[in-house]
């Protein structure tokens, strides 16, 4: 039945409610996310709970917001507990992770909060496909600042400053009294 242990494991989380997202946010990752909230909707009853792993350096905005969303659909039906294991950086920190009814992290966990950045050399881009990108960027930004002040009661200002122009890296107890997360566990 099983082609190996990760897989019967894996099975069993799902039966659980389990699922770990471990990794880079990519759009392969949302697939997998949505088969395995699929499998698990139908293993665990609404009204149940979901818990959703998350280790993980970040990654693309996009996919991030459509996990974000995917889990966020969940919610009414079912509790899902996030989960910062490790690390939760960039994308998995600031989107994917404030998906949860409550969001918590492991005591050793490391986190990373930055402004939305894009890859970019200016090769062969006009100035006009760069004010193009800026616009789509700004929009991002204002996207994630919206999840996140809701989710950490903090004003977009307050979020904007402490990440502009540097890099916030943080634990589980500043992440808790920073409002990234709700609760440590062990």
């Amino acid at each position: 039945m099983f082609k190996d242990l990760d897989d019967e494991l894996t099975f069993r989380d799902l039966c659980d409610g389990v699922v770990t997202i471990n990794g880079d946010i990519e759009d392969f990752e949302v697939q997998q996310l949505l088969q395995e909230l699929n499998q698990i909707r139908r293993k665990v009853k609404p009204g149940g709970k979901i818990q959703i792993n998350i280790t993980s350096s970040g990654g693309d905005v996009y996919p991030a917001l459509a996990m974000y969303d995917v889990i966020r659909s969940m919610s009414p039906a079912y509790d899902i507990t996030t989960i910062a294991i490790g690390h939760a950086c960039s994308a998995a920190a600031m989107i994917v992770l404030q998906a949860g009814d409550e969001r918590a992290a492991t005591p050793n966990t490391r986190f990373l909060l930055h402004e939305v950045s894009h890859w970019s050399v200016f090769s062969n881009d006009t100035t006009s496909q760069i004010e193009e990108r800026l616009v789509e960027m700004n929009a991002l930004t204002d996207q994630v600042m919206y999840i996140m002040e809701h989710k950490c009661h903090k004003s977009a200002d307050e979020i904007k400053s402490a990440i502009t122009k540097t890099e916030l890296w943080m634990g589980a107890d500043q992440a808790l009294s920073w409002g990234l997360i709700d609760r440590i566990v062990s």
